[in-house]
């Protein structure tokens, strides 16, 4: 299996697990493709297809097609050396917005924490509903779309843990979500989220600096996300590095990928 084909499954595997409790989702595993649509409207980057270079033609029309019959916007990666889906995406006129950094992280050490004047804790469900407003704040999605996509249930999982910054006078600053695989030595980061006037003030790398921590503590040894390019050099400086670029397409309209 190429790394290219690798990190995009484990990008669904992490998504699926994430998106499958919105009351509309619609979230299957195919051999070489997937499919993880939460079900929000008119937002692409809360509905996700993934398409490796085994996947057949006729997947890759079907989920096409079912985010049409859905109405739902969405984002569509396919993976870098998957030739065949690239001239079939072509061939329907979708241009590629670029390349998304898919980045890992394999630990040696445990991490240095550098961000002690900024407290960073595992959440529990109290503070979920916070956690998906600053997520519509940082990412510009409409309000309670969120809480649509990821409900409260979700953090019931216990594969699926939500991270927060705060100051020392309690206010938040940003907030991320971790997802653990079967295995227990991979984590995937998701929805890193500081709101505008928390950025550049430390709470992006407390989580994830806390975080790494606290899962390698548990035995996790590989933590792996896909960067925005606001994030990527925040995670450049924590010693992720990409790993695979799949192409990122747009079905409708998307905040990060404009």
């Amino acid at each position: 299996m190429t790394k290219a084909t690798e990190t995009l499954i484990e990008l669904g595997k992490d998504v699926i697990l994430f998106c499958q409790n919105g009351p509309n989702a619609h979230c299957v595993m195919h051999s070489g493709a997937w499919i993880a649509f939460s079900g929000v409207q008119k937002v692409a980057d809360l509905n996700m297809i993934g398409i490796t270079a085994s996947a057949s033609n006729s997947k890759f029309d079907e989920l096409l097609k079912e985010a049409e019959k859905r109405n739902i916007d969405a984002v569509l990666f396919v993976a870098a050396d998957a030739v065949n889906a690239l001239k079939w995406a072509a061939e329907k006129g979708l241009a590629a917005a670029g390349q998304a950094p898919f980045m890992e992280k394999i630990m040696t050490s445990s991490p240095v924490i550098t961000s002690n004047e900024i407290k960073a804790e595992l959440c529990d469900s109290s503070e979920v509903t916070l956690g998906n407003s600053l997520a519509e704040k940082a990412f510009s999605f409409p309000e309670d779309s969120v809480k649509q996509a990821i409900p409260l249930k979700t953090y019931d999982d216990p594969a699926v843990d939500l991270w927060m910054a705060k100051t020392e006078d309690n206010q938040p600053l940003g907030c991320g979500s971790f997802v653990s695989d079967v295995d227990g030595e991979r984590v995937g980061i998701y929805a890193m989220a500081t709101p505008p006037n928390g950025q550049r003030r430390g709470g992006g790398r407390a989580v994830i600096e806390n975080a790494m921590k606290y899962y390698q503590a548990k035995g996790v040894k590989r933590f792996t996300l896909a960067a925005t390019e606001v994030g990527f050099p925040l995670y450049q400086k924590l010693g992720f590095e990409v790993v695979a670029e799949p192409y990122v397409f747009i079905l409708g309209s998307s905040t990060q990928f404009p």
